[in-house]
């Protein structure tokens, strides 16, 4: 698996664009909503969000609080089982949110799970994993070298 495969980084071309335009009629556009079990999970909710009326819900709560986002995803494996393809990566994010005087940000693992709809991967699972620092082992130098920018 050393290149990506055209359709998972279209997604995730579409995906970072439509943060970056602060879009969520784009955001939305990404996920299979004829699939009933959607499920993000988002690192800063307590709780994932289940469906497809929650993800929507999301995407416009959080781009009204905040004033701008970037976002970055570099892939680090996928692989297909049965009819979904899944995606890990590294993922980076920064934004202004209204509510704070300084930039927000964080670094996470992120897993994308999507279906082929119309030629197309349509999202039905996304969930963030960001470090618990206080757990975690010092790492290796070959994981520093490999970490997300």
């Amino acid at each position: 698996m050393t290149t990506i495969p055209e359709e998972w980084n279209l997604l995730l071309t579409e995906f970072c664009a439509a943060w970056r335009a602060h879009d969520a009629a784009r955001l939305e556009a990404l996920w299979d909503d004829d699939y009933p079990d959607l499920v993000y999970v988002a690192e800063e909710r307590r709780s994932p969000m289940i469906g497809r009326d929650a993800i929507h819900a999301y995407y416009r709560e959080t781009l009204t609080l905040m004033t701008w986002m970037n976002v970055k995803v570099k892939p680090i494996r996928w692989g297909v089982v049965g009819e979904a393809a899944w995606l890990v990566g590294k993922g980076s994010w920064a934004g202004q949110n209204r509510t704070r005087t300084h930039v927000s940000g964080g670094t996470s693992t992120v897993c994308f799970m999507a279906r082929r709809r119309n030629g197309m991967l349509r999202l039905i699972q996304y969930v963030e994993a960001p470090l618990n620092a206080r757990y975690a082992r010092p790492a290796r130098k070959s994981e520093e070298a490999s970490s997300f920018e």
